[in-house]
């Protein structure tokens, strides 16, 4: 019976993807693993007169909601829940169940009395307030902690601050809707505009757009990186006004100290645009130069901070990163070095031979760098054998020529290192590409990436694992075959650990579709080509993967850990995510910040 309440109040919802939502019923995951984003705030217990206020108060609040609700064309289960207020039926039996299950025990989750009205008020509000941002929130109480036999035996008083519940509210986001800044409400006058100003307070303020509507609206103030923070300051706000509710703690934003970084680098936020402007104009300038002998057919750019998962990209280059990097072609040291590719048209005037390829490429940087110094401003080029270090508005960029042939005449030549780093560096631009279609498509993939990227760099693996093979791992968790990507930079992290330390990798590959999914014959290639490589000598890479492009094994692989790392890396994960499980689990509303209304307040249930 609670089963099928809690399936008839998904479909009732209208929810896009009901089978997805179902899976917070059914799968056995703690609710750090389901929820884009937690919120945790401490009630104390109440009786007598305190408590029947306490209960009036959540009543209050649920009835504003279920009117503001009912105006704003919210689904009739929606406003049906909401109404019944403190009587529990905002939660059915159903999702209380399933609660339940994330809260600790059914009993807490279905009683009366002050828990459950301000769980259910709780709930109702944030439900309605939260309507445009989330596709789902849930509330539940965290059950009381195991207390010793002798304290039940005596009258001894119980130390201070024991007794007092954690109330914990999970939301799903909607990624694309969750960082706006306004919240646009009805015309002024009537029910409607009664019921939002009930719902919002002196929050909501009448103003007119550019369409010429004038109507209420509640508006947020963020800056542009910590936009994505605005439902903390929009669940702050709705439970003090309601609830009395000074302090919520919030796994939004709770790990970004994690990607802050001093000196030379900056954070992606802060740098990685900048990178992004100067390739886009120092392709546009390459484009336009007159003089070359060939024209220009595609550029290219490789490297992560293309991609948005870059964790540190540097903030300028100095005289001597541009040395170094010219003369090696990579960085003596630090983050990745942003890369670009040249190929020019074809032509029956290159040669066959590898020596003189690797003659004229030197010829055409020498070439391209004396055009772009006359013809471009703000770019200095520096050209070398190996490639182009380009200064774009104090920003290094390096780029290399890449020749159709040139990696069959490296191999009939014997010279298969070389030509498997060229395969390589062809194979990074269709590589980006993909990563960077992923993180338009999802904005808690290059944050999630970058998370991993610095975790395993704590754990002092990150030299053995490529960022290529990171990102891959991550992307698995945003293919179309995922049930439901991540909505939060958290919740990608802890799926992440959760990948690491569940998938078994002896066994079976991991398939990762970048585009519109691994085909079945695909599937079927990939599979022969896993037990292939088992059954081979070396057994294979020991993180296989294959994709919707290498159905046959992925190039980033062979390149990737050995066995031992990856069980290294398998306990390791385990051990953060009951760490940060816990952590979350046990959080109290003092990690919270009792004004820290402010996009990017510091405090979460993680504290950094």
């Amino acid at each position: 019976e609670q089963a099928a309440r809690s399936l008839r109040a998904i479909d009732s919802a209208a929810l896009d993807d009901a089978a997805a939502f179902a899976e917070l019923f059914t799968t056995p995951q703690p609710p750090p693993l389901k929820y884009d984003a937690l919120f945790s705030f401490p009630f104390p217990p109440l009786s007598g007169p305190a408590a029947e206020e306490a209960v009036g108060k959540a009543r209050a609040a649920a009835e504003a909601a279920a009117a503001a609700a009912r105006t704003a064309g919210a689904t009739a289960a929606a406003a049906e829940a909401a109404a019944a207020g403190g009587h529990g039926s905002a939660r059915t039996k159903g999702s209380a169940a399933a609660d339940a299950t994330d809260g600790g025990t059914a009993a807490v989750a279905l009683s009366e009395g002050v828990d459950s009205a301000c769980a259910a008020a709780a709930e109702a509000v944030l439900s309605a307030g939260l309507s445009r941002r989330c596709g789902l929130v849930r509330s539940w109480v965290a059950p009381l902690a195991e207390q010793p036999l002798r304290r039940t035996t005596t009258s001894a008083p119980a130390p201070a601050g024991e007794g007092v519940r954690l109330h914990h509210v999970g939301v799903l986001l909607e990624p694309s809707l969750a960082a706006g800044l306004v919240d646009r409400g009805p015309a002024p006058g009537g029910e409607a505009a009664a019921a939002w100003v009930g719902l919002w307070g002196d929050k909501s303020e009448t103003r007119r757009f550019r369409d010429g509507a004038i109507v209420h609206a509640v508006v947020w103030s963020a800056e542009e990186v910590s936009r994505h923070l605005i439902p903390v300051q929009v669940v702050r706000h709705l439970l003090r006004r309601h609830l009395g509710v000074e302090r919520v703690a919030s796994s939004l934003g709770c790990v970004e100290r994690a990607l802050r970084c001093g000196g030379a680098c900056g954070t992606w936020t802060s740098a990685a645009p900048k990178y992004i402007a100067a390739y886009e104009k120092l392709a546009a300038a390459i484009r336009q130069l007159s003089g070359l002998p060939l024209a220009v057919v595609s550029i290219q750019p490789v490297g992560a901070v293309f991609s948005h998962c870059e964790e540190f990209p540097p903030s300028a280059a100095g005289d001597d990163e541009v040395a170094a990097a010219a003369g090696d072609g990579d960085a003596a040291c630090g983050p990745s070095l942003a890369r670009f590719v040249v190929q020019f048209e074809s032509s029956g005037k290159w040669p066959d031979d590898v020596s003189a390829v690797a003659a004229l490429k030197t010829a055409f940087y020498l070439k391209m760098a004396d055009l772009l110094d006359a013809q471009a401003a703000g770019v200095r080029c520096e050209p070398r054998r190996g490639g182009l270090a380009v200064r774009v508005d104090g920003l290094l960029l390096f780029g290399t020529i890449v020749h159709a042939k040139e990696e069959k005449l490296l191999a009939a030549a014997g010279d298969e290192p070389a030509a498997a780093a060229l395969r390589l560096s062809t194979v990074g631009t269709a590589h980006t590409a993909a990563m960077h279609a992923i993180a338009s498509r999802h904005a808690a993939f290059g944050p999630t990436v970058r998370l991993v990227k610095r975790w395993l760099h704590c754990q002092l693996l990150s030299g053995i694992f490529p960022p290529q093979l990171v990102e891959l791992l991550v992307a698995h968790l945003f293919s179309p075959a995922a049930p439901r990507p991540p909505g939060s930079a958290l919740l990608g992290f802890l799926r992440a650990l959760w990948l690491l330390e569940t998938h078994d990798f002896d066994a079976e590959p991991l398939l990762v579709g970048l585009d519109d999914g691994i085909s079945p014959e695909g599937r079927a290639a990939a599979q022969r080509a896993f037990e292939s490589a088992r059954g081979g000598e070396g057994g294979g890479a020991a993180i296989w993967i294959a994709t919707d492009a290498a159905p046959s094994g992925s190039p980033w692989c062979a390149r990737g850990p050995s066995v031992a790392a990856v069980r290294r890396v398998q306990r390791l994960a385990a051990s953060a995510l009951r760490c940060l499980e816990g952590t979350m689990r046990h959080a109290t509303g003092a990690h919270g910040g009792g004004g820290a209304d402010k996009a990017g307040a510091g405090g979460g249930l993680v504290g950094g």
